[in-house]
């Protein structure tokens, strides 16, 4: 019978099963024993020790192990060091015992400290280590990602929003200025603001729904902070669908960032306009019939104001 590698208990009782089918065959408790290979004292042995249900083997443990033999001055040492430096280990602790005095080996040093850890009294360093949970994110439930290959075919279908950097003065920080576009009628609309916050972005919606001929039914937006909060907010009051863009889409909102304000030349474009003839309007009036392609129609704010008078 092959056994090797198998627990103890199972070869114990196997050779128990074989010594008593030896014995039902007609053997003498002695001639099994000797068929078996074990002795017939062991084999009674096993069989008391089966019948009271503890023939797996016990634990070797001693019932007197050899008791710690560091002192409580040293416990109590390793305690405060290790409270002083919470992410430093054994081998650092040991050398800082060692030069106040204390002669101490780097393993007793880590048996010191398993303990402290087993009774709480000090922390374990992968617990400090751990990074704090992520802040769950935050739910955004009226905006929307673009669908893929979509685009507006009637106006007010889809209007396109960004900002700008504009520098007025060189001696002036740089304003901000929001810029909306219809792709289908080629109406934009500007407005400029000190800072390209959520709450300009919102009052920026006033003027773009005021001023465009038509009804918008949807605004879409880059991934920019301006564009959420309390912006997000309007539009699901007003009824607007809002469509965020992936990161770095390419010519996206190209009319948009094309626009500029009336006069400059100095602002920070982040894409190109179609070749169109292009007509600024501060009124939204029609352009001239004997226009060969079809004008962009752009409405700003009728005067820039000073930085002092700029939405905050």
């Amino acid at each position: 019978m092959q056994t090797f590698g198998l627990p103890r208990h199972v070869t114990r009782g196997a050779a128990l099963k074989r010594w008593q089918r030896a014995r039902d065959n007609g053997l003498s408790a002695a001639a099994a024993a000797d068929a078996v290979g074990v002795s017939r004292a062991t084999l009674y042995r096993w069989r008391n020790l089966r019948h009271r249900r503890r023939l797996a083997p016990q634990s070797r443990r001693p019932h007197h192990p050899r008791r710690p033999a560091w002192s409580p001055v040293l416990v109590k040492a390793v305690h405060d060091m290790r409270t002083d430096y919470p992410m430093w280990g054994k081998a650092k602790l040991t050398i800082l015992l060692r030069r106040q005095g204390y002669s101490v080996c780097e393993s007793t040093t880590g048996r010191i400290l398993k303990r402290l850890v087993d009774k709480g009294a000090v922390s374990p360093v992968p617990t400090l280590r751990r990074k704090a949970p992520r802040a769950a994110r935050r739910s955004r439930p009226h905006v929307r990602r673009l669908p893929k290959g979509r685009k507006p075919t009637a106006p007010g279908e889809i209007i396109q929003l960004d900002t700008l950097s504009l520098t007025l003065d060189s001696g002036r920080p740089p304003i901000k200025q929001f810029t909306a576009c219809d792709p289908v009628t080629k109406w934009t609309c500007a407005q400029a603001c000190r800072n390209a916050t959520a709450h300009n972005a919102k009052r920026f919606l006033d003027k773009l729904q005021a001023d465009m001929p038509f009804p918008i039914h949807a605004i879409q937006v880059d991934g920019g902070s301006e564009f959420k909060a309390d912006f997000e907010r309007e539009c699901q009051k007003r009824g607007i669908d809002l469509f965020e863009l992936p990161r770095d889409p390419p010519n996206s909102t190209a009319m948009s960032n094309a626009t500029t304000a009336p006069g400059d030349t100095s602002s920070t474009q982040h894409g190109t306009c179609p070749t169109t003839t292009s007509k600024t309007s501060t009124n939204g009036s029609t352009p001239s019939p004997t226009s060969s392609t079809p004008s962009v129609h752009t409405t700003h704010s009728t005067d820039v104001p000073p930085p002092s008078t700029f939405s905050h």
